[in-house]
């Protein structure tokens, strides 16, 4: 996740405004998204298009040829672990064009709440169309759903905009997107009743605050959840798409401005910014950086004074290492690896007392996982 985001925005977003833009559709349609990737993309697509056709229309000196571009992340999960799909579009707030003087950005004027409920009236009445064309929703079945009201339970939220200059928005915002289904940290377990505690983010419209479930209910919940076997969760789009023209020349300007005119005090100031922004791009892959990002704290300091930890050898003989590893507590050889087991088999064709005998295959003191490559 936060790997994700520092690469997004080291090397791929520019220094320009970004707007997400948040599509939801009711309950009814979702089911159909949840086993059919192909019509997943197919109404991504057609929200995109109503998207841009938007960016275009409220960027009056761009070019007809001027592009837009952004990421889109695909949440499958809402925040009681339940099946929710739904889209998460991180959209430049303009639209990119090749012109004689180079890469030219023109941001966007004017969108207001007006604008975007407009454009989700449109993408309300296209995705119904094309419902009804793929036959899983009858045409008066549709026609109903158009006259529903408050939308219809179809949402497009776009009020969440991050400027030029915050970078450090622009990351929290990507790591918002790319989070995983759990949080970690607001599951626990209660020994006594057996069951998995989850905290819910905000209290629901009942009070509920808490999710009580079993292991198995826990595990049922999750497999709706896990997406299709060969298909991205998060996918480029416009000038950031893989075979985009224009992909290289915005992706060099990851970090830099790219407003055609600036004033003496910006250029002042996108040249001591561009310096850091240089030195932090050199090292953002580093395992230093990302644990620094992730525990906000300096893996290369020392906890007790304090002082720059460097490296002061490379023990390669054999008897230090055991001495070492028996003065932390830890085994001073190789674990030994568990014997192969043998196909699952329906056990009531087998003697019960045979295939419950542990003298058959001796069980270590041990458990190991032989996924690990040593």
């Amino acid at each position: 996740m936060f790997e994700t985001a520092a690469h997004l925005v080291e090397h791929r977003f520019p220094r320009v405004p970004v707007r997400q833009w948040v599509i939801t559709l009711p309950k009814r349609l979702r089911y159909f998204l949840l086993r059919d990737s192909k019509l997943t993309g197919r109404v991504l697509q057609i929200s995109l298009r109503v998207i841009e056709r938007t960016l275009r229309e409220y960027c009056p000196d761009a070019p007809h040829t001027a592009k837009y571009g952004g990421i889109t992340y695909i949440h499958r999960f809402g925040s009681m672990l339940n099946a929710h799909l739904h889209f998460h579009s991180c959209l430049i707030d303009g639209v990119f064009a090749q012109t004689g003087n180079g890469l030219s950005f023109y941001k966007t004027v004017g969108i207001t709440q007006k604008v975007i409920e407009t454009a989700q009236e449109t993408i309300r009445k296209r995705l119904l169309r094309l419902f009804v064309r793929r036959d899983l929703l009858s045409f008066d079945e549709a026609e109903a759903m158009q006259n529903w009201g408050n939308g219809g339970g179809f949402s497009l939220h776009a009020r969440v905009q991050i400027a030029a200059n915050d970078r450090k928005g622009l990351e929290r915002l990507f790591r918002y997107c790319a989070r995983p289904i759990v949080a970690g940290e607001r599951l626990s377990w209660l020994e006594k009743d057996e069951r998995l505690i989850y905290r819910l983010s905000k209290p629901q419209h009942n009070g509920q605050t808490e999710l009580r479930l079993t292991p198995m209910e826990f595990l049922d919940r999750m497999v709706l959840l896990i997406p299709p076997p060969r298909c991205h969760r998060h996918r480029y789009h416009g000038v950031l798409a893989p075979n985009a023209p224009l992909r290289k020349a915005v992706s060099e300007c990851a970090g830099l401005r790219v407003e055609s005119e600036k004033t003496a005090v910006e250029e002042e100031e996108t040249h001591s910014v561009d310096g850091e922004e240089l030195l932090a791009n050199t090292y953002s892959s580093l395992w230093a950086i990302l644990l620094g990002k992730i525990f906000e704290i300096n893996p290369l300091l020392c906890p007790s004074c304090g002082g720059e930890m460097k490296i002061i050898a490379f023990v390669t003989d054999t008897e230090p290492i055991r001495k070492i590893l028996r003065h932390i507590g830890e085994l001073d050889h190789a674990p030994s690896i568990s014997p192969s087991r043998d196909p699952p088999v329906f056990y009531a064709e087998m003697d019960q007392t045979q295939y419950w005998d542990n003298t058959v295959k001796p069980i270590t003191d041990y458990e190991f996982d032989q996924t690990v490559s040593w």
